[in-house]
């Protein structure tokens, strides 16, 4: 495995860790967390686009 699949695997389980947490702190009605965790996976989701090749 390369370094940059490695990073790559990394960051789809946090982005995946990141929606599961998303749900459940949207249940709650949490909306300050609930929209931290939203700019957490947007964050995540603009580095995994930027792991992977053109």
């Amino acid at each position: 495995m390369t370094p940059e699949s490695n990073t790559e695997a990394q960051l789809s389980s946090i982005i995946g860790l990141l929606r599961v947490l998303f749900k459940l702190v949207d249940r709650e009605k949490s909306w300050l967390l609930a929209y931290m965790l939203s700019m957490a996976i947007i964050e995540a989701e603009d580095a995994y686009g930027k792991e992977r090749p053109n």
